[in-house]
C-alpha cells in the first residue's frame, strides 16, 4: 500500500508503541465522557470498515463517499476507513437541510452515503434522486447504542454499520 493518511494519523501511534492510548474521546452535550476509543481499537476498525467497503459493498478507489453524521466514533471511522480503502470522503455538516444533502450527493456523484438513524427517511429520499447513489449505510441515532426494531427490516440497500465492520477484516 502506497502512503495513505490513515497510517500517520493512526498505524504510526500503535507502531510506536501508543496503542493503548486514548485516540478518540465522545462528550455527550453536558461534557460527560461516554466514550472512548484506543488507538489499536480504531486501528482495527478502520480496517474493518475500509476493507468491507472494498471487499464487501465493491467501493472502487476514488469513489466518493458522503458522511452525513455528527462528531461521533462511526464519523471518524468512516472517514478514515473510506480514505484508508482509497475513497473519497465528504465529510458535511450533519445540521444542513434535505435540499443542501441532496446537492452535495449530486455534485460529488456519491456512491455511499452514511448517516445515523435519525435521517434514514432523508436518505432514502436522496438515494431516489441521484442516479450514482447505490447505498446508505446507517449508524444508531446519536446517543443510541441500539437500533429500533424497525430500523432491522430495512430495504436491501441499506446496510447498518455494525454489520458492514463485522464483515471486515482487521488486517488491511
Amino acid at each position: 500500500m502506497d502512503l495513505n493518511v490513515t497510517m500517520e494519523l493512526v498505524d504510526k501511534h500503535v507502531k510506536e508503541g501508543r496503542g493503548n492510548k486514548i485516540a478518540y474521546y465522545q462528550l455527550n452535550s453536558d461534557g460527560e465522557l461516554i466514550y472512548s476509543i484506543r488507538y489499536s481499537e480504531l486501528l482495527e476498525r478502520v480496517n474493518r470498515f475500509g476493507s468491507a467497503l472494498r471487499n464487501v459493498i465493491g467501493l472502487r478507489e476514488e469513489e466518493r463517499v458522503l458522511i452525513i453524521m455528527p462528531d461521533t466514533i462511526e464519523a471518524v471511522i468512516a472517514f478514515l476507513g473510506t480514505v484508508r480503502m482509497g475513497g473519497i470522503a465528504a465529510l458535511i455538516n450533519f445540521k444542513l437541510t434535505k435540499d443542501d444533502y441532496l446537492y452535495a450527493a449530486n455534485l460529488i456523484r456519491a456512491r455511499v452515503l452514511i448517516t445515523d438513524a435519525s435521517h434514514l427517511n432523508m436518505a432514502l429520499e436522496i438515494k431516489q434522486k441521484v442516479k450514482s447513489l447505490w447505498k446508505i449505510i446507517l449508524t444508531p441515532a446519536p446517543g443510541e447504542n441500539q437500533f429500533t426494531n424497525d430500523t432491522r427490516s430495512m430495504e436491501e440497500d441499506v446496510i447498518l454499520f455494525g454489520d458492514l465492520i463485522g464483515k471486515g477484516s482487521p488486517e488491511f
